[in-house]
């Protein structure tokens, strides 16, 4: 599955269709829309510089734990409107510092 997957011609198609960029590096961005294009030659800036960070999402960066509580403080946040900022950093911190 993961030699399909991975798989340059697969990646491709998949990735135009569903209008991201592929996972591997050495795919021909040729193929791709210029907004596509872009987003492939920003990534390798990017990557050329260190620039590239784990996800968040992906729990890549983090544990599930750490995500969950982002995940309810921004939700929080974005679904109250008397909740500031501050009040927003402070239950991050208390979150955080809880686990």
């Amino acid at each position: 599955m993961a030699r399909l997957t991975m798989d340059p011609a697969v990646q491709t198609e998949f990735n135009i269709r569903k209008g991201s960029i592929p996972a591997r590096t050495d795919i021909d961005p040729k193929a791709f829309d210029a907004c596509g294009q872009a987003a492939i030659a920003d990534r390798a800036a990017a990557a050329e510089k260190g620039g590239v960070l784990p996800s968040l999402s992906q729990n890549h960066a983090q544990s599930r734990e750490v995500r969950g509580v982002f995940e309810d403080v921004i939700s929080s946040f974005a679904n109250n409107t008397k909740l500031t900022s501050g009040d927003a950093v402070a239950r991050l911190k208390s979150g955080l510092a809880g686990l």
